[in-house]
């Protein structure tokens, strides 16, 4: 594993245990301190595509961490990531449409473990607007989304 690699997957771990840590604290009914539970919200080994983790080779490695929000009716347009992005529902129910024609459904406590290079379309079909935590485990200089023109949307032509 390479340094990036191991840094990213640390740095991740970090953020989501910092996450899981803050939704999950409980006092310990004393002034000593405080008990931290640690609930663990997705281990894999494969995106949502199904196809493995694979994480970028540079030497100029960047972490974006975005708070995304739906407002109902709201989606993303058709997009792919051409990097790991991983993500945690807050509030909402989140639809994301694959290229394959699968609907997947995130909702509030879901993890997100997005694919690479694959197109996709995510909307909030309910009536309360999805906020999300995104991670991108980028480098600099290269997007973390790419949007893509309505002609190569997938079944458009």
């Amino acid at each position: 594993m390479s340094l990036y690699a191991n840094t990213s997957a640390r740095l991740i771990g970090s953020v989501l245990l910092a996450i899981t840590s803050s939704l999950a604290l409980s006092a310990s009914g004393d002034e000593s301190g405080t008990e931290v539970i640690v609930r663990e919200i997705a281990k894999t080994a494969v995106t949502a595509g199904g196809e493995p983790v694979n994480y970028p080779r540079t030497d100029k490695p960047e972490v974006t961490a975005n708070v995304v929000e739906l407002p109902p009716g709201a989606e993303t347009g058709w997009h792919y990531h051409p990097i790991p992005v991983y993500g945690y529902v807050i509030r909402g129910t989140l639809e994301v449409e694959r290229e394959t024609g699968e609907v997947i459904t995130y909702r509030q406590g879901d993890a997100i473990v997005e694919a690479m290079d694959s197109l996709l379309n995510a909307r909030n079909t309910g009536m309360e607007p999805v906020e999300m935590v995104a991670f991108y485990m980028g480098a600099q200089g290269i997007a973390n989304t790419v949007t893509t023109p309505e002609a190569e949307e997938p079944g458009s032509g």
